[in-house]
């Protein structure tokens, strides 16, 4: 039997793409809503030992997430926090890539929370899935064709389980672990 819950089912899209002439000592993210036209959201590089990167609301500057990169062997993990507007608290998690030979699996713990984001093959969607529940939460895909070093990138939401923040903070870490791996 399949029971839907009302107050978490949502239905957003964003549309992603990176800014022109990054390198790969920056990197800099714009989120937009589903008309492309109407910018929402800034991921942006603040350097300092490690990686850090910063989620600004676009309209208010206000900060509503931070990732910071951990330097270890073998592994690729960051922590985070995201506001949660529910609690109006500032909650900490971590996020990590395991390696999976020819996919991409990734891992959000947050507020005693499990989040799994994977990808099964080059032309599936990346999907963010609630590991408890085994649903699907998100949805992530490339665009095909970037031109000039600007890869483009649609995610739609499909339940309000988590700030959106949560979910670019998934991306964020998945684009720029693939860049590093050279599968980006």
């Amino acid at each position: 039997m399949f029971i839907l819950e009302k107050e978490s089912l949502a239905n957003r899209r964003y549309f992603i793409k990176t800014n022109l002439f990054i390198t790969h000592r920056t990197n800099k993210f714009s989120i937009y809503d589903s008309s492309e036209t109407n910018l929402l959201y800034h991921i942006n590089s603040l350097y300092s030992w490690t990686q850090k990167l910063q989620i600004t609301k676009h309209s208010s500057k206000e900060v509503v997430g931070e990732l910071k990169w951990k330097f270890t062997l073998g592994q690729q993990k960051a922590n985070f926090t995201v506001h949660d507007p529910v609690s109006n608290q500032w909650i900490n998690g971590n996020v990590q890539k395991k390696f999976c030979f020819l996919c991409g699996k990734y891992f959000i713990h947050w507020n005693e929370q499990d989040i799994r984001i994977e990808k099964k093959g080059i032309l599936t969607p990346t999907l963010f899935i609630d590991d408890k529940k085994n649903r699907t939460l998100a949805k992530l895909e490339k665009r095909p064709f970037a031109l000039f070093n600007t890869a483009k990138y649609d995610l739609e939401i499909l339940s309000n389980d988590f700030p959106d923040a949560i979910y670019f903070v998934g991306f964020t870490f998945h684009a720029l672990s693939s860049k590093r791996s050279g599968k980006g």
